[in-house]
């Protein structure tokens, strides 16, 4: 017997605050949500002010390098009339040649170019994109609301496969392949569910631990497509996470 859980499950916040002024017709409770797509938008106007401020601050930098390189040039030919190759003290030649004022010039440049690149990051992240294919299990705001980083927007379940938790004997372990790196192939099993319902999957693991009741072993079942919403699979019916099932593992077949 087995208990369906999540493959992949996440609690979706934004990494900007702001005032929600678009929401995808899709998020809401059961809603199914393709990956990359753009679900939330968080009101974007004061990070393009912001992204303009710093690009403005990019120009003022690379006009003030410009103008260092040309004084460099003045302070070079006064120190070569002057020094006439006369030794100097190394600190002395570089306050001569203004080095420490176009380090300084540099400096300011890349700092404003990091600037402007982490403005153009918030202006990005006030569209909030899906991490992969999910359904909507919950959601915490709504068109209008006001978020911050710290605020849970949604829980999402992915929808590409769902895991099967399976309790069973320690001893029946050595009939069952338990891949022991991901990719691996394991047995394949049958999952009965609902009214006679059946899907394939397959063990993908093993848990480290045993169950506190009745000392059992668990393993991990996979299900692909557990919702049937590839073409092939639509006239399934739908495997529900916390439902209760009977699973077949195919176990290593003895020869004669």
């Amino acid at each position: 017997m087995g208990t369906v859980i999540p493959a992949q499950e996440v609690i979706l916040k934004s990494r900007v605050s702001g005032e929600i002024i678009e929401i995808h017709p899709e998020f809401t409770e059961g809603g199914f949500l393709k990956k990359d797509m753009k679900i939330i938008q968080v009101d974007p106007q004061d990070y393009e002010l912001a992204l303009s401020r710093k690009r403005s601050s990019v120009t003022d930098a690379e006009y003030a390098l410009k103008l260092e390189l040309g004084h460099q040039e003045v302070a070079k030919r006064e120190w070569e009339l002057l020094n006439q190759g006369k030794p100097a003290q190394e600190m002395e030649k570089e306050l001569a040649l203004r080095q420490p004022h176009l380090d300084k010039a540099r400096a300011d440049l890349s700092a404003a170019e990091a600037e402007l690149k982490a403005a153009m990051l918030e202006l990005e992240r006030t569209q909030i994109m899906v991490p992969f294919n999910a359904m909507v299990r919950s959601k915490s705001v709504d068109l209008g609301s006001q978020i911050t980083p710290q605020d849970s927007l949604a829980e999402l379940v992915g929808t590409d496969a769902y895991r099967v938790q399976v309790s069973l004997p320690v001893d029946r372990l050595e009939w069952i392949d338990v891949p022991v790196k991901a990719g691996a192939p394991g047995s394949k099993a049958r999952i009965n569910y609902g009214k006679g319902h059946e899907c394939n999957g397959r063990v993908i693991r093993l848990m480290g631990d045993l169950a506190t009741e009745g000392r059992m072993a668990r393993i991990l079942v996979e299900v692909a497509d557990p919702l049937g919403l590839n073409a092939s699979n639509q006239d399934r019916t739908p495997l529900l996470i916390g439902e209760y099932v009977r699973v077949k593992i195919l176990g290593r077949k003895l020869n004669n």
